[in-house]
């Protein structure tokens, strides 16, 4: 993990896969639920002979069964025992099944054969459309649409004044897997061109589609649940963050290129990478895609000022803080001492050890220096404008990050938990602890906001600081990250090489010190001190 306030002085692989176009995040799901519901063992033995079986969500059990020598037959449970759906023409093929968010209908699109649509409420089914044999998908679209998927294309399909079913569209985009979610406003598909295959996440709005991002993936399965897209592979992740996405559409839609149907050329702006950027409401923190590493990163953390280089004597145990100032060990007789070149200005503290760590960090007023040793397990404080050095405690395993924090404090995280440490005006020590496990921390605004990259899910956590207690202003669910932070900016790399930024984290400690029973406190232990 690696992080520009708090970092290893282990060279960064500049090697990177190239992620042109790829703005969506796949997270680890948490409680994923089923591709296909199942019912309960009761319930299948109500069912003979039943080559297909499933469940709704709130525990209607359904199947297709096919008696000998009779035409299949659809059959569902309700509270009075089992229903068969009437003047319902059953094709002999296996169907494709989608539940509606609601739980209400299910659609059961046989492949050159028919689309059909039976509703729970009424007992009846109703036949849709024909449907060819380029059938990969079928889902619930916006406004009572239905969506198919044909492989090149997506078919829109929808009820007119009459009730009957229509073609209103054509969508040009490759569509061999389908979900959709939230009313059908959002629809997941996988696509395939030169450069591979791609979930792409579409928005409905104002009658149109808009693409609101993709990921290179070879998907075996995209399904939707509780508002919920998930993707399979060798694992299943979900689509993350899609409140903001329709909050993206909602405010901006022209951020997002239009969709055209099939025949037609695209219209309106095509959105470039970087282009996706949800401003997030006020005290409401945002995560917006930046596109490849920020500028104001700079080409390699890792690069020092040749001054600098030759002030440490070239020991390569350093960390750059920016292009000016260099935190890190001058190679000495036996022991290193620990110093910070600032901007021509080279000071030398009393810190000299012959085990110095790879974790350090700045102050924002450059005042002081927080900086690890003994295998990372022991830390430091150093007053930069006198030289003196204090040491805060001793961990009983790898501190990770370390970031100074409002109030005369400052986290210290590793993967076993976070602890919240006196650093100036208080006693030097841990107060408190959190069983929190992370990998890099970074503060800002003057310590009042804290972020975080954690062990588990959530990865990415912002935290707000009033007093000496911590509350959630925001969590992220990404893959595993790093974190970067320079002058009041945090960036995210999160694995596969996708760069993010968290923004409005000033406006949502603003909510947070006016509501603060909005935002849940993290819970810290305090920790038991012998006087």
């Amino acid at each position: 993990m690696t992080m520009t306030t708090s970092t290893s002085t282990s060279r960064r692989n500049s090697e990177r896969r190239d992620t042109s176009g790829s703005d969506l995040v796949l997270s680890p799901a948490r409680d994923p639920g089923s591709e296909q519901p199942r019912p309960t063992q009761n319930q299948k033995a109500r069912f003979d002979r039943a080559s297909v079986l499933g469940a709704t969500l709130d525990g209607r059990a359904y199947a297709v069964v096919r008696p000998k020598k009779q035409s299949p037959r659809f059959l569902f449970t309700t509270e009075e025992g089992v229903v068969e759906v009437e003047d319902f023409d059953l094709p002999h093929e296996e169907p494709i099944v989608t539940i509606r968010e609601d739980n209400g209908a299910v659609l059961l699109a046989f492949s050159q054969d028919s689309l059909w649509e039976v509703d729970f409420s009424t007992k009846a089914a109703t036949k849709l459309a024909l449907l060819g044999d380029s059938l990969y998908g079928v889902a619930y679209g916006p406004e009572s649409r239905v969506i198919v998927a044909e492989g090149t294309h997506l078919k829109v399909l929808k009820r007119n004044d009459a009730g009957k079913i229509e073609v209103e569209r054509k969508v040009q985009i490759g569509a061999y897997l389908l979900a959709s979610t939230r009313n059908g406003r959002l629809v997941a598909t996988l696509t395939h061109d030169s450069d591979g295959h791609h979930v792409v996440l579409l928005g409905w709005h104002n009658n149109q589609f808009r693409k609101l991002g993709r990921v290179k993936c070879n998907a075996e399965a995209l399904y939707a649940q509780g508002g919920r897209i998930f993707v399979r592979t060798f694992e299943t992740r979900e689509i993350a963050t899609l409140d903001r996405f329709l909050m993206g559409l909602d405010v901006s839609p022209e951020s997002f290129e239009l969709v055209p149907n099939v025949g037609e050329r695209a219209k309106g702006p095509v959105r470039k990478q970087g282009a996706f950027a949800v401003e997030p409401s006020e005290g409401v923190v945002g995560f917006q895609f930046v596109g490849p590493r920020p500028r104001e990163l700079g080409a390699d953390d890792t690069e020092v000022p040749r001054d600098a280089a030759r002030l440490f004597e070239y020991s390569n145990e350093w960390h750059v803080e920016d292009e000016d100032t260099v935190l890190g060990w001058k190679r000495g007789k036996g022991q290193k001492r620990f110093a910070v070149y600032d901007g021509g200005r080279f000071v030398e503290s009393e810190l000299r050890v012959k085990d110095p760590g790879s974790v350090m960090t700045l102050r924002w007023d450059r005042a002081s220096c927080l900086a690890t040793t003994a295998r990372d397990t022991r830390v430091w404080m150093v007053d930069l404008r006198h030289g003196k050095n204090i040491q805060i405690a001793t961990f009983e395993d790898e501190v990770k990050g370390l970031a100074f924090a409002a109030g005369g404090l400052a986290l210290a995280v590793s993967p076993r938990g976070t602890a919240l440490c006196g650093v100036e005006g208080r006693r030097p020590g841990v107060m408190s602890r959190a069983d929190i496990g992370a990998d890099a921390v970074a503060s800002l605004h003057m310590g009042r906001v804290i972020v975080i990259a954690c062990t588990q899910s959530p990865r990415v956590r912002v935290w707000g600081l009033y007093d000496e207690t911590l509350r959630e202003l925001a969590t992220f669910d990404t893959p595993p990250c790093k974190l970067y932070a320079r002058e009041n900016r945090v960036w995210i790399e999160v694995e596969g090489g996708e760069w993010y930024e968290v923004v409005g984290v000033e406006s949502a400690w603003r909510a947070g010190e006016a509501n603060p029973s909005n935002y849940a406190e993290i819970e810290f232990v305090a920790e038991k001190i012998d006087r």
